[in-house]
């Protein structure tokens, strides 16, 4: 596996935050294209992530809550725990979803000692910052994480599935069906993995093979839209002329 997977990410932004004996706290992740991570230094409290259960984090955890991955709810009892919010370049990538919840080490604690020391102003706070993302990056990497082979093997058959059934009624609920995804899980992972959602994934697709049909074969459109999942010519047209600017027939033209 390799150990740069977190820590080779660019990062925009990096802001902390310290909060002291809350009886109650709610997370909002929602989908956020952030990173987040909770420091819990005292106390404890119960998280649900895409409806699997509640789980504990205790004193001296961390909780990181990788992009695209919601919060359900939250139950808490008096916490005090640092908060750290990470916006990167890479936003779209293969995030696996493995131990979320890691033992806070020596170096992470005495990062959050210094930095609570810090005014907000200061350069060096952001650099303190950063050194808390990377020691968190190591630690996550360090952890047990799906090999890359097994964890992306589902959405590869479905994408196999996908290339080789574009004639087919390609719905989401059809999709899902396939690959036992729920459809968030499987809008997910979609983004995560190609940077699109399943249907525009599809219409890609289509709109691709159409492409090929025009410039390698005479067929006619509804032909070419029986072949390619479009109800009929004028479906297939329309859909075409608003990916690509032409209408399919001056595409033709021009091949």
């Amino acid at each position: 596996m390799n150990n740069n997977l977190l820590s080779d990410l660019r990062v925009q932004s990096v802001k902390y935050s310290y909060h002291a004996d809350l009886h109650r706290f709610k997370i909002t992740h929602d989908y956020l294209t952030t990173w987040m991570v909770i420091l819990l230094l005292s106390g404890r409290f119960l998280y649900s992530i895409e409806q699997s259960g509640e789980h504990c984090v205790e004193a001296g955890q961390l909780l990181i809550l990788p992009p695209y991955y919601n919060i359900d709810k939250t139950a808490v009892e008096p916490v005090t725990f640092a908060l750290l919010s990470v916006e990167t370049d890479s936003c779209v990538r293969r995030i696996p979803l493995g131990n979320l919840v890691l033992q806070i080490n020596d170096r992470i604690r005495e990062d959050i000692e210094l930095i609570g020391t810090i005014s907000m102003q200061d350069d060096y706070r952001k650099v303190l910052g950063l050194d808390l993302w990377h020691q968190i990056c190591r630690l996550y990497c360090g952890s047990q994480i799906p090999m890359e082979e097994e964890r992306d093997a589902p959405l590869k058959s479905l994408l196999e599935y996908i290339d080789t059934s574009l004639d087919k009624p390609l719905t989401l609920e059809a999709l899902c069906k396939y690959s036992g995804y729920s459809k968030s899980s499987l809008i997910r992972q979609f983004r995560i993995y190609t940077g699109k959602t399943p249907m525009q994934y599809v219409s890609q697709h289509r709109i691709n093979f159409v492409k090929k049909l025009l410039g390698d074969t005479r067929l006619t459109l509804r032909e070419i839209a029986a072949k390619c999942g479009y109800a009929n010519e004028f479906y297939l047209s329309a859909a075409f002329k608003k990916q690509t600017g032409i209408s399919p027939s001056a595409f033709r033209s021009a091949q």
